[in-house]
């Protein structure tokens, strides 16, 4: 059926079936909420994920999350748990989110939109207008498909916005240029955030 998926967790890869034909392998900075039976982390990939889970997801992939918890960032949202102040108060001011409104990050799970749009600003794309057009960006670079764009309507949805679905468009992103004129993997290799010996290894 279109809502059947699977995961895989094999060598600290991870391995993602979707029952649209969407499959992936990737390594990305993944932290488990905890062990399953055998010990091995539970990435709980198979469950809709949260905006604040979004964003300290795109940190972590950016390698920045020592310096949003290391720095003194501010943010005006008053929704906002104490852990996460760190990483909200970093992606406000360096330009990651805006919130959902002047006062409120918003704290529910997030949409495919939502996360395209943490993702396109990560690639360059700072207009205003970014999360309006976040699909067709999105698929511009080639981090959203063709047969995924029914989820822009309501209606044809096959599912909901699922932790897997947040792995499988970051490994997407790293392989983009977006609007940096460069690849993302390559931008993060200068910065020492990992190696080209690392990169290759996962590709």
């Amino acid at each position: 059926s279109p809502n059947e998926r699977y995961v895989q967790i094999e060598g600290g890869g991870l391995t993602v079936a979707v029952g649209n034909g969407i499959t992936s392998t990737m390594r990305l900075p993944f932290r488990g909420t905890g062990a399953l039976p055998d010990g091995s982390p539970n990435y709980e990939l198979d469950r809709t994920a949260y905006r604040v889970e979004a964003l300290v997801m795109l940190i972590r992939l950016l390698g920045r999350e020592d310096e949003a918890l290391n720095g003194s960032w501010k943010h005006p949202f008053t929704d906002v748990p104490a852990w996460a102040d760190g990483y909200v108060g970093y992606a406000y001011e360096t330009g990651l989110t805006n919130g959902i409104s002047a006062t409120e990050f918003g704290t529910g799970e997030v949409t495919d939109r939502q996360y395209l749009t943490f993702l396109l600003r990560a690639l360059g794309y700072t207009d205003s207008d970014t999360y309006v057009n976040a699909f067709s960006l999105a698929q511009g670079c080639g981090i959203y498909e063709d047969a995924e764009l029914r989820r822009e309507t309501p209606e044809l949805s096959f599912a909901p916005f699922w932790r897997a679905d947040m792995a499988i468009l970051s490994r997407r992103a790293l392989n983009s240029n977006g609007n940096l004129g460069r690849q993302l993997a390559g931008l993060l290799i200068e910065q020492g955030v990992f190696s080209q010996q690392a990169w290759d290894s996962v590709r």
